[in-house]
């Protein structure tokens, strides 16, 4: 098999796997690995990258077990030929870290994340931007896990970093603010939430602009913040305000908009507007259902929490025709 096959070979794996097309690229993939085999043997880059993609191809296929163990030995051997300090190693641990924390394999994911960051702090510096990436990698993870005080102490370093590097007006220093309120209210840390809230709205409007994303999130943060406080009628001006900016910025049947009216609805209930809730948790399943389809979870959830508006509002015939569409 000459050089060029094999290229070809890798160069279909790789369109067919942009196109989600796992299925097609399987049998390619496949092939390719073989032949690589006979030709480089076991331990070799090329088959190191091939057995990667043998796992995506996997992942894509919803094949997680099967995926796991391509990237591990993939992993093994370009460690064993490069060294823990190459770049391409500390990318394949972060995928791999990515991969766990995706099935919920938040030990193994923790573990490889602290690992990346061991080995970027001593390749890039401490104080490099590859380490402030890793230090924010690292927060999410803990915020998935509820363990909200180490996650903010991470941002906190991580956006220390980016000001010194990249100034602070930088966005992503701006955001952190934001995120870090965000992260407070998780706590039912209101009073350190409500200052980190109002700066992160204030520095993203001075910075970013009235109209942008990050405004949008800024405003979202500091209205769930009010909501959960009982100060229903300083939060409905903000939902609405994060509303029109991402409806203007994304697009009406964007996700972004559809959890903005999911949250004022939800607000306009706690506020007992019902008929106005109703009508937004209506266009929320709408949106809903056009961007998943009638089966997935989220439909479900908007369902739930339509039945729930009715139910709320006395209308109790609405509500069990609602509560019938989750069963069917």
């Amino acid at each position: 098999m000459s050089e060029k096959s094999l290229a070809d070979m890798k160069e279909q794996v790789l369109a067919l796997c942009k196109k989600h097309q796992f299925a097609q690229a399987l049998g390619i993939a496949t092939e390719w690995y073989h032949l690589v085999l006979e030709e480089v043997g076991q331990e070799h880059i090329e088959t190191a990258l091939m057995l990667r993609y043998l796992g995506v191809v996997y992942q894509g296929l919803g094949k997680h077990l099967e995926a796991e163990p391509f990237f591990r030995k993939s992993l093994s051997i370009k460690l064993k030929l490069l060294g823990e300090n190459h770049p391409d190693v500390i990318e394949a641990v972060d995928y791999l870290a990515g991969f766990y924390q995706t099935l919920g394999k938040f030990n193994e994911a923790e573990a490889l994340m602290k690992k990346s960051l061991e080995l970027n702090s001593k390749v890039s510096g401490e104080a490099s931007r590859e380490v402030a990436i890793h230090l924010h990698n690292l927060s999410k993870l803990y915020n998935q896990l509820g363990k909200y005080r180490q996650a903010i102490e991470l941002i906190k370093q991580a956006s220390a970093i980016e000001a010194n590097l990249l100034g602070e007006d930088h966005p992503n220093v701006v955001v952190s603010l934001s995120n870090v309120a965000a992260l407070y209210v998780a706590m039912k840390d209101y009073r350190n939430a409500e200052e980190y809230a109002k700066k992160g709205l204030d520095r993203a409007i001075e910075v970013l602009g009235d109209e942008h994303i990050n405004v949008a999130t800024s405003l979202n943060t500091l209205a769930i913040l009010y909501r959960n406080t009982n100060r229903l009628s300083e939060a409905e001006p903000l939902y609405k305000r994060a509303l029109e900016i991402n409806t203007k910025l994304l697009g009406e049947e964007h996700p972004n908009v559809s959890t903005t009216l999911n949250n004022l609805a939800t607000l306009y209930g706690n506020m007992k507007k019902y008929d106005q809730a109703i009508a937004l948790m209506k266009r929320v399943l709408t949106l809903d259902t056009k961007q998943y389809g009638k089966s997935h979870p989220t439909v479900k959830l908007s369902l739930s929490s339509l039945a729930a508006l009715y139910q709320a509002a006395g209308k109790n015939d609405e509500a069990e025709k609602v509560l019938q569409e989750i069963t069917h």
